[in-house]
Parts: C-alpha cells; structure tokens; sequence
C-alpha cells in the first residue's frame, strides 16, 4: 500500500525495472532479501548506470557454488569479479542467507569504491 514508508523507494525500483518480484506473479516487498537477490538487484542499477558489466568471477572456488540459483549466476559471477561481495566465511557465498544491514551497507560501499556507481 502507499502508506507504507518503503512505497516510494519500491516503486521506483519497480519502474525502473530493478526488481521485477516473482516468477509467480508474486511482489513480495516484506520478504527478507538473500544475497543473491541483492546482487541481481545492483547489477540491473550497475547496467542502468553504464557500470561494467563484466561477469568473469570464477564461482568454482566457492565451496557453495552448486547454491546459486541459475537466474542469479551472471550475477553472482559479476559480484565476485569485482569483490563487492563480502566473504561469507569459509570460502563461500551463502547466496541464499538473508542480507544483513552490514553486508548491505558494505555492498553499497564496494559498489561506488570499485565501480563508482552513485
């Protein structure tokens, strides 16, 4: 609903085509966001923002790699050729955790630092 105080900020990234929701037809703005939800997200606003688009990163050295899901791999790919993915610890990518604040906030941060995006 427009009440809600994320409305605006939500709407604008629907319009901007940035989160497209579920393959289900379901939106889903309460849902937490994984990991990898979150890198597709900024690798759609880093294509929006002639960002290099570069998706060279290796996923084979992630212990995890057989976790990613297939609508996320060029992404996640993208993300780890340009180290904005904080490690998730033992030398994996957690694609489906939930997103911390912190880690958001220091995606945010690798995302101007190393592609400066605004």
């Amino acid at each position: 609903p427009d009440s809600e105080w994320f409305y605006s900020p939500v709407s604008w990234c629907q319009q901007k085509e940035l989160i497209l929701g579920y393959a289900s037809g379901d939106f889903g703005p309460m849902d937490f966001l994984s990991r990898e939800q979150m890198v597709v997200i900024l690798y759609r606003y880093a294509k929006t923002n002639g960002a290099s688009l570069t998706a060279s990163g290796d996923l084979s050295r992630f212990s995890d790699a057989d976790k990613v899901s297939s609508w996320a791999q060029e992404e996640m790919r993208w993300a780890v050729s340009h180290n904005l993915l904080p490690n998730a610890g033992g030398g994996t990518l957690a694609p489906q955790e939930l997103v911390t604040r912190g880690e958001l906030a220091s995606v945010i941060y690798a995302c101007v630092q190393n592609l400066g995006l605004r």
